[in-house]
């Protein structure tokens, strides 16, 4: 049932009708929506009545309600038009507290401003300004310009300096993403569990972390620590480079050549990584992995890419990548939220390698449908377990985000969350 009189920022009002229109793009495989996969068991969307939105289920499904928290898209701007040649993606129309002013280009700055008839009162803020710099280098001398005043993802060093400043709040959040390695577990050297299990032996993450990220949160499996998916009891493999080594040689591969790279059969033990290679992040992880692996014997090959939709068929079998790393979400108010990355039948977008394991689909099955909250729990904690004993995926470290406010902001300690809420902003003033 929806609430009337809430208007759209181009004054036409949300009704039933949009939040069908919504719901019938996101289910439609021509849009190829990552959550297309999330409302399988749904059988029908109607509109009824102007605010009425009636949804029919084959079964039961507890997770339905978070999976609606999507945003609602006016249906009058998108009538006999392309999805992705409408205007609104480049000048968006909404129902919240701000609502688009401009985007320039060349900076990547946006501008939004205050919403004078939001449904829930007028937000204290007249405006909110994004700002998008090079590097860390331009953010901070625009910080102690003056010219921003909420600052995210900014590196230690700097972070440590705004903790002792008497006009900054500083908070550090873990991410709610972690980074991992993706194998091809159709790789002939990858589909050998050992060998996935000398390379998790192989990188230190404790090591990583201070250098890589300046901060994080050792990573286990798809959970995040807060969440309720999260299996305490699952401990990361113990970094042991001497043990990868003689599990490697246990398994038949030798370093015949004394070249410190160790061989079997006429082929090399090697890691082809793809990585995003305008990531400096991901490039400067890269490295130290490399260097980690060679340790054990196993050469690693960066494989850069630009874009992701530059991983073509063509792109893949002229590289024949083995590994990918990339970022996973890992923590949302519901656990099925994992199945996006890990269950096979998942319509996430941008997947080059499905992880095709019969009893992680069941599992998931079973918790999508699960109404008892004791029993979800144990179902995921089981994902969890059986995941990080599989490897099919080298689980690497939740990073820390470095984030700091100017002090005369208040209302803002509920945004410092793993989720960053940013409805939250809305209640935000500032004392001069």
């Amino acid at each position: 049932y929806l609430k009337p009189g809430v208007l759209f920022h181009d004054g036409v009002e949300l009704t039933a009708d949009d939040v069908l229109f919504t719901y019938q793009q996101l289910t439609d495989p021509v849009n190829v929506s990552p959550f297309r996969s999330h409302f399988d068991l749904v059988t029908s969307f109607e509109a009824p009545e102007r605010y009425v939105f009636k949804i029919a289920l084959k079964k039961p499904f507890p997770s339905l309600l978070h999976q609606l928290v999507r945003e609602i898209i006016p249906r009058h701007l998108f009538l006999n038009k392309s999805l992705i040649e409408s205007s609104f993606n480049e000048h968006p129309v909404g129902t919240g507290p701000f609502k688009f002013h401009s985007w320039d280009k060349d900076s990547g700055e946006i501008r939004l401003v205050f919403n004078p008839v939001y449904f829930e009162g007028r937000p204290y803020l007249d405006e909110v300004v994004i700002k998008v710099f090079r590097d860390n280098v331009f953010l901070w001398a625009a910080l102690m310009r003056q010219e921003i005043d909420l600052v995210n993802f900014i590196n230690k060093e700097d972070f440590r300096v705004l903790e002792v400043d008497s006009t900054f709040r500083t908070y550090p959040v873990a991410a709610t993403y972690y980074l991992a390695l993706l194998y091809n577990q159709h790789d002939s050297q990858l589909a050998d569990k050992k060998i996935r299990h000398a390379i998790a032996r192989a990188i230190n993450i404790e090591e990583i972390i201070p250098v890589i990220s300046e901060g994080g949160v050792p990573c286990t499996g798809p959970f995040h620590p807060e969440s309720s998916g999260f299996n305490p009891s699952v401990k990361p493999l113990k970094y042991d480079p001497v043990q990868a080594r003689l599990d490697l040689t246990a398994a038949g591969w030798h370093d015949d050549d004394q070249n410190g790279i160790l061989g079997k059969n006429g082929s090399e033990l090697t890691l082809r990584l793809l990585v995003d290679q305008d990531n400096h992040f991901y490039l400067k992880l890269a490295k130290k992995i490399r260097q980690m692996l060679a340790e054990i014997g196993i050469r690693t090959e960066v494989i850069r890419y630009n874009d992701e939709d530059e991983l073509t068929e063509e792109f893949m079998a002229r590289h024949k990548p083995q590994a990918w790393l990339r970022a996973f979400q890992g923590f949302g108010p519901d656990p099925y939220d994992a199945s996006l990355s890990w269950f096979s039948g998942s319509s996430e977008y941008g997947r080059i390698w499905d992880v095709h394991m019969s009893e992680i689909d069941r599992l998931f099955e079973q918790g999508k449908k699960e109404t008892s909250s004791d029993k979800k729990e144990e179902i995921y904690r089981n994902i969890h377990e059986i995941l990080y004993e599989a490897q099919p995926a080298c689980f690497l470290f939740f990073p820390v985000m470095f984030n700091s406010i100017r002090q005369n902001f208040k209302n803002t300690a509920d945004f410092f969350s793993p989720d960053m809420p940013v409805y939250t902003i809305k209640d935000w003033y500032q004392v001069q």
